[in-house]
């Protein structure tokens, strides 16, 4: 799509450049004048006239239904370079001009050209005597004349330009051209329109310009550039939804703001999450090998990545259970650590506070520590090698109803997804968003569930739970007593803002 954009913008480029040098004028007029009108085969026919003479107006299609035969006719057309230096016209088969003296002396295969004289000959075979010629308008000048004085805004008309574009590809010589320059008009339409909404915040615009990228020109790359802008989310709502659906219905993910086919956002989110690893974070290792196991069917090489996951880990930490388990080796236990398994508590789980806001989200109790996460924390069910609870703060400013539509559409894009419940909640000012779900991993179904609560004019926490469908009950009621203890840590004693 983009060669043929450029193909149409480079095109258009020669032919203006090339006009003066080629004595064309934009808006020629015919050479000849009107003349009188009458019917001719059931229908009204103009009859012109150029020095004293009259001739027929006929349009080049309508020579091969036989009108004109015999006749002196005036036609406008493209002139088509023949073999042995002679001229036809682009669309009419089995016709060949015959110029009488310098008619059509200096001219080039492409010209656009008024010509009248005498049509003779039957269907196969047909010579045109050109009497007179004269330089009509080139394509490029017809499409700006199209063009002036179309405002910029003015969606309507400019498409209304592309779809005459695609009609002079139905019936003038030069199809690649007009089809291309149709193409390059409507991206041109709908980046104009990802401006504009950006500028006036129009969630309707941006609807239009992708109803455009994606049903007329088919441009799916087009598409991503006019969904991906930050202030679409940030926007929220339900256009803002309705994108976002529409992007995952096209087999897109959303990764670093910016809508990507979905291998290749998996592809850099791996990359960029095993550079960023501790190389001590077995834990780390093993939770993305596990992530690219589960995104195996959209992530291209998922099992070598996996592997190395899990190599990186042994080497971090010998006595991981569960990627000794996935390398199908025994886990050998290490000096001054503690083979971790079902039922070991390594270390208890902490609450998390965020020192600059004094957020407090309570650990569950009886459950152990996990591998830290920046700003947040993870918490493992002792009883369990797959569930675990993992909690995020967001400093002030939030903007509930944006931040849950990026949270929702990440969880809705996992394999296999499965809604089983979801719910919002609202008491003095404190806003709570529920989303329970199922998906599935390689060949096993998993259980979700993610919680946003957004505290008055404060910060919020974005829990997330995961484990097994048959965990549910136990993770369920972790998190009820997790979420139910949120709350500012000594807000009594701090200062207002």
């Amino acid at each position: 799509m983009p060669s043929r954009l450029l193909i149409a913008l480079s095109l258009g480029a020669a032919l203006i450049a090339a006009e003066p040098a080629r004595g064309l004028v934009a808006g020629s007029p015919p050479p000849w004048t009107p003349s009188f009108t009458t019917q001719l085969r059931g229908k009204d026919r103009l009859f012109v006239e150029l020095a004293g003479k009259t001739y027929i107006l006929v349009v080049a299609d309508e020579i091969a239904t036989g009108l004109g035969d015999g006749q002196d006719i005036a036609l406008t057309g493209k002139l088509r370079k023949l073999p042995g230096g002679k001229f036809g016209i682009y669309r009419i088969d089995g016709l060949t001009l015959d110029a009488i003296g310098e008619a059509l002396a200096g001219r080039l295969d492409g010209d656009n050209i008024y010509v009248v004289g005498n049509l003779t000959g039957g269907p196969k075979a047909r010579i045109f005597s050109v009497r007179a010629a004269a330089p009509a308008p080139s394509d490029s000048q017809m499409l700006q004349s199209r063009l002036s004085g179309i405002p910029d805004d003015d969606w309507d008309r400019r498409l209304g330009v592309v779809s005459w574009c695609r009609d002079q590809a139905r019936i003038a010589g030069n199809a690649d051209f007009w089809s291309a320059t149709a193409d390059s008009l409507m991206g041109k339409v709908v980046e104009d329109l990802a401006s504009r909404a950006a500028e006036h915040k129009d969630m309707a615009l941006v609807t239009r310009a992708l109803d455009l990228a994606l049903n007329q020109l088919r441009d799916q790359g087009l598409a991503a550039r006019v969904a991906s802008p930050v202030w679409i989310r940030e926007h929220g709502g339900q256009a803002a939804e309705a994108v976002a659906r529409r992007m995952r219905g096209l087999g897109y993910a959303l990764y670093k703001d910016t809508w990507s086919p979905r291998p290749q956002a998996l592809e850099s989110e791996y990359e960029d999450r095993f550079k960023a690893m501790n190389w001590k974070d077995a834990e780390g290792f093993y939770r993305l090998g596990r992530w690219a196991d589960e995104n195996a069917e959209s992530l291209p090489r998922a099992r070598e990545r996996s592997w190395r996951c899990y190599q990186s880990g042994n080497a971090a930490d010998p006595s991981h259970v569960g990627i000794a388990r996935e390398l199908g080796i025994a886990p050998r236990a290490a000096t001054g650590t503690i083979v971790a398994g079902v039922g070991t508590a390594v270390a208890p789980a902490a609450d998390l506070i965020d020192s600059s806001t004094g957020l407090r989200v309570p650990a569950p109790q009886g459950w152990r520590r996990g591998p830290p996460s920046g700003d947040g924390s993870t918490w493992l069910d002792p009883n369990s090698e797959t569930a675990l609870i993992t909690v995020r703060v967001l400093r002030p400013p939030v903007e509930g109803d944006a931040q849950w539509a990026v949270l929702s559409s990440e969880a809705r894009g996992r394999q296999g997804f499965i809604e089983t419940a979801a719910s919002q909640q609202e008491s003095n000012g404190r806003r709570q968003s529920n989303l329970r779900y199922t998906w599935t991993e390689g060949e096993q179904q998993r259980f979700s569930a993610l919680i946003l609560v957004v505290l008055p004019d404060g910060p919020a926490a974005v829990l997330e739970a995961r484990g097994l469908p048959i965990e549910q009950t136990s993770l369920d009621h972790a998190l009820d007593a997790t979420v139910a203890g949120i709350g500012l840590q000594g807000a009594e004693a701090r200062p207002s803002p």
